[in-house]
């Protein structure tokens, strides 16, 4: 045990008085560990910076939406908008969200939201007389002002899996709202004879 406490006491009397001999060298050993400690010290400073606040521009969404788009929406209006950055991104594509769900198994829905400003006519437009049944859209006579393909297909994405209605409208809206019953009387089933 004396002997390993001597070795040790010689040894560290030996590295003292190097460092004594050689300033400089010493001096430039230690500046250069603290510079690499300072160094590792600031870049996790950073990246932990970073993640928290990717992770805190994600919440403010809602921890379960994420909107993907062209134009950033969190400058607010003050005019100071710089739209010059984000005008030359490529706008989102329908076929871009297929690509989404399976690049990212963890989630669970996608939507594609369209935005479309068009002129609409008062009396005659494609919403009022919504929907379009494939006879109509195909018939010889056509006196609408929109077209037949604003008609059949208001929406890009409606092209890729169109669903055609059976029929159109019944009597407007009084159909939607209102059950019309087409039915016999409850007396032609039971045998009994109606006299009209």
């Amino acid at each position: 045990m004396r002997r390993t406490f001597q070795i040790v006491a010689s040894s560290l009397k030996m590295a003292l008085m190097e460092l004594w001999k050689n300033k400089l060298r010493t001096f430039l050993s230690l500046f250069g560990i603290t510079i690499g400690i300072f160094c590792i010290i600031g870049v996790m400073a950073t990246l932990g910076s970073l993640e928290h606040n990717i992770q805190s521009e994600i919440k403010s969404f809602g921890t379960n939406t994420i909107y993907l788009d062209k134009w950033d929406y969190s400058s607010g209006g003050d005019g100071q908008y710089p739209w010059w950055k984000f005008i030359k991104r490529p706008s989102p594509k329908f076929e871009q969200l297929e690509q989404i769900m399976q690049r990212t198994p963890s989630a669970k829905y996608a939507a594609f939201k369209i935005n479309r400003q068009a002129d609409v006519e008062y009396e005659d437009n494609a919403l009022k007389n919504a929907p379009h049944t494939q006879a109509v859209v195909c018939s010889d006579e056509w006196n609408h002002t929109y077209s037949r393909k604003e008609a059949a297909f208001p929406l890009y994405y409606v092209t890729l899996n169109k669903f055609w209605p059976a029929v159109a409208r019944v009597n407007n809206t009084y159909g939607d709202r209102n059950l019309v019953c087409t039915c016999e009387p409850v007396s032609v089933y039971s045998g009994e004879t109606v006299d009209e």
